[in-house]
């Protein structure tokens, strides 16, 4: 073997070395873990300026937000929004419960400002996205192509507490 393969050899042993010290998803997460609650006035000021106005469910996103409460565990998150209460949908008064609920959930992968999640609710599988704007602030896209109309709208959350919380 010549010099130049021996170095070649040497430099990518030392960057496979350096990788497995520090495996690119554990440098790259944000630090999603503790305790959250959706923010009202950011979820409002920016659905206001960014979501399409007149749409029904962007009224209710306005409506509902500022109330759920989440909690994220390293293997679980519970989920609580309360009071249970009545709001105005399409007109009539209808019982709102929210989501009060804990599951477990899958992380799928994560970048210096985002981290995704897979979990079970109410026998659907969904995905999550939370979008760090800043370490303790991050929001979830909540349009769908699955609605009749993609209104789209955001729900930030701040966090309260740090994880390990008791």
């Amino acid at each position: 073997m010549g010099r130049s393969e021996t170095g070649v050899i040497a430099a990518m042993s030392f960057f496979a070395f350096i990788a497995a010290l520090f495996p690119t998803n554990a440098m790259a997460c944000p630090d999603f873990l503790g305790d959250w609650e959706s923010s009202g006035t950011r979820t409002r000021e920016y659905n206001d300026a960014w979501g399409r106005p007149g749409n029904e469910a962007l009224n209710l996103i306005r409506k509902i937000s500022g109330t759920m409460k989440v909690r994220y565990t390293e293997s679980q998150i519970t989920m609580s929004d309360v009071p249970s209460r009545k709001i105005e949908i399409a007109g009539e008064q209808r019982d709102w419960a929210g989501v009060n609920e804990t599951v477990d959930y899958e992380l799928l992968g994560c970048t210096d400002n985002a981290v995704a999640i897979r979990y079970q609710l109410y026998g659907k599988a969904r995905i999550a996205t939370l979008n760090f704007d800043e370490p303790d602030t991050y929001w979830e896209y909540t349009g769908s192509p699955d609605l009749p109309e993609n209104f789209h709208a955001r729900e930030y959350f701040v966090r309260t507490s740090a994880y390990p919380t008791t």
